[in-house]
């Protein structure tokens, strides 16, 4: 099992910039080099044979314990591994801190859908979707969202 003690002497972690760096030489990886591979815009880092994403080995490494729930990036950021940029956060808590629209989403604006010629902002609060209006412009609907996350979702960063 992994011990934060193993994991200071074989990574080091800058909280100012965010950045793990390998402290040894291990097979192709050198030691100052640094820790973590892309993966959906995270790091993933293999440390021990304990694979993970480098948010979850930072919180580790400067707790000495493992998040009870999700790492979220508050910034939206998923390779900002500052120390202030992360928070240890439920899952709902996670996803009210969303920023961006999905790829899928076609109106270009969070919260907002293409509805019968007009535009629809909904929210999920507690499981259940809120219907929060039709709107003449995406970026009105848009504007009634965000005013409706900073009410109902604690975790909005917005």
């Amino acid at each position: 099992m992994l011990t934060q003690a193993r994991l200071h002497e074989l990574i080091s972690y800058d909280p100012e910039t965010g950045i793990m760096r390998w402290r040894v030489n291990k097979g192709a990886v050198k030691a100052g080099q640094v820790a973590g591979n892309p993966n959906r815009g995270y790091l993933q880092l293999m440390v021990d044979g304990h694979p993970t994403f480098v948010h979850r080995f930072i919180w580790f490494y400067v707790y000495g314990k493992w998040p009870d729930g999700n790492i979220d990036h508050i910034d939206g950021n998923r390779s900002n591994n500052r120390l202030r940029n992360l928070r240890d956060v439920t899952q709902s808590m996670n996803i009210q801190n969303e920023i961006k629209p999905r790829s899928n989403n076609k109106s270009g604006f969070l919260g907002v859908k293409a509805n019968r010629g007009l535009w629809k902002a909904e929210i999920s609060v507690n499981g259940k979707t809120k219907f929060l209006g039709r709107f003449k412009t995406p970026e009105e609907a848009h504007h009634v969202y965000i005013e409706a996350k900073r009410q109902f979702h604690p975790g909005c960063t917005i």
